[in-house]
């Protein structure tokens, strides 16, 4: 009963703290974590009309070297689903819709799932 007590007050003052990915990228040497670039174009109604992977790097080191990571399909179309959802507004140059970028994380470790924030928590679920 008294160790049922801690965890209950523990959690409610917030002392059991959830894994962020940061925090397992740095403790887990086998966890991968990627930053995947997209370059997006949209239309003039600034509804996306384009969405393709311009670069993918390794988030986990400062190297600027672009790496070849097959993505899953379900991944490519989460994230091309969430920037179109978010709505940005229209990027111009020289009075026509101009290209611009987004990035999500990726880990092969966590599947198809699209990672905004790499303070999450580890446990998230979508």
């Amino acid at each position: 009963m008294r160790f049922l007590s801690l965890i209950l007050l523990l959690a409610t003052t917030g002392m059991l703290h959830a894994e962020t990915i940061r925090e397992h990228l740095k403790k887990d040497p086998n966890f991968e974590l990627y930053a995947v670039i997209f370059a997006v174009i949209q239309n003039d109604d600034a509804s996306i009309k384009d969405v393709r992977t311009a670069n993918i790097f390794d988030a986990a080191s400062d190297s600027k070297e672009s790496l070849n990571i097959a993505l899953p399909k379900s991944y490519f179309e989460k994230a091309a689903k969430a920037i179109a959802d978010h709505k940005y507004p229209l990027q111009k140059k020289d009075g026509k819709p101009a290209m611009f970028f987004v990035y999500y994380f990726y880990s092969p470790q966590l599947g198809d799932r699209l990672i905004d924030d790499a303070d999450a928590d580890m446990a998230k679920k979508e």
